[in-house]
């Protein structure tokens, strides 16, 4: 006598299908109802592994007759509109796998298989596919769709359309992918390089709180500029070098109350001390610098010494002059 098949796997037939079948999941399906198919010891009946007993062996018969009833009445649960009403009416699971095969499997009509190839050549990084896991997902899918078809997809095309549709930030890792040796080139380690550089940014972004790059810079150059000494020398600051007519291009705000075009009431002459103008607009100073010209002229009666003290002392006071137009007096120093 033959074993009987216990009656606990016979009656345990899953509530819901693990994937609905539509036109273009048919492999995906596939593999998930002959999982589905196998708890409840009905995948070699569909197969065709499994033959029908003899009718006179009564328990058999009345087993394999309730696991068929169970895998036909799963494959029309599992089902989408469409492939529903190809199998409508029918119950022999073997048949309506029949049926699925030949319209969704091997036999896919050329139409559909060319709106498949269609939508994978569009396939980009855009939308819901942020990541380049989620993008060879994606590329797999229609791999499994495509599969045992004369449009199959192999990996070595799956891996030139994901190295050609990256977005720019994966540009450096896709030159280093490129110059791998060619035995080395395979998707499986694109997927690697490439989730490499994701977690590197990540950290990188976790690190600066997630502020762009740009962003960040503007922020730390606004304390820098902020932090910087008022008096510290730097070019255009207070107490620092600006040159002769730095206060005329920068504007006269910026130094104090002076103004370089012409001297207030109060402004104080280095050389006689009289205010009211500056030491380059002194009389006194210009008509001494005349007299002592004079005295000298044509170089006539005086020696080589003299004529160096001359030309000394007339440096000395030309560098006076400038600093006397753009110093502050000791009272303007003050109330800068």
């Amino acid at each position: 006598m033959a074993p009987s098949i216990d009656s606990t796997i016979v009656n345990r037939t899953p509530s819901v299908p693990p994937i609905k079948l539509t036109e273009n999941n048919y492999h995906q399906w596939k593999d998930a109802i002959l999982i589905a198919l196998a708890g409840i010891n009905a995948r070699r009946i569909v197969t065709q592994e499994e033959p029908a007993p003899r009718a006179d062996a009564t328990q058999q018969y009345r087993e394999y007759t309730t696991r068929c009833e169970q895998a036909a009445s799963l494959l029309h649960r599992s089902c989408g509109y469409t492939p529903a009403s190809l199998i409508a009416g029918n119950f022999n699971p073997v048949r309506i796998w029949q049926i699925l095969d030949e319209h969704y499997g091997t036999g896919r009509p050329y139409r559909s298989r060319l709106q498949l190839l269609t939508k994978f050549q569009r396939l980009k990084m855009t939308g819901d596919i942020r990541t380049a896991g989620a993008f060879i997902a994606k590329m797999r899918e229609y791999q499994a769709e495509l599969a045992h078809s004369e449009d199959a997809l192999t990996d070595r095309r799956l891996l030139a359309h994901l190295l050609t549709e990256l977005p720019e930030r994966y540009a450096t890792t896709v030159t280093v992918i490129t110059h791998l040796p060619l035995a080395e080139q395979t998707l499986d380690r694109a997927a690697l390089e490439l989730q490499a550089f994701e977690d590197q940014t990540s950290m990188r972004e976790d690190a600066i709180g997630g502020a762009s790059t740009a962003g960040t810079r503007r922020h730390a150059t606004a304390l820098t500029a902020t932090s910087r000494p008022r008096g510290g020398g730097g070019r255009g600051g207070r107490g620092g070098y600006r040159g002769r007519n730095s206060s005329r291009r920068n504007g006269s705000a910026n130094y104090g109350k002076r103004t370089v075009g012409r001297a207030g009431p109060e402004d104080e002459c280095r050389y006689c001390h009289h205010k009211g103008h500056w030491a380059r607009e002194c009389r006194k100073r210009q008509a001494d610098r005349n007299n002592g010209n004079h005295s000298g002229s044509g170089g006539a009666g005086i020696s080589g010494n003299t004529a160096t003290a001359v030309v000394s002392t007339s440096h000395v006071e030309e560098v006076d002059e400038y600093f006397a137009g753009v110093m502050p007096t000791p009272a303007e120093a003050s109330n800068l």
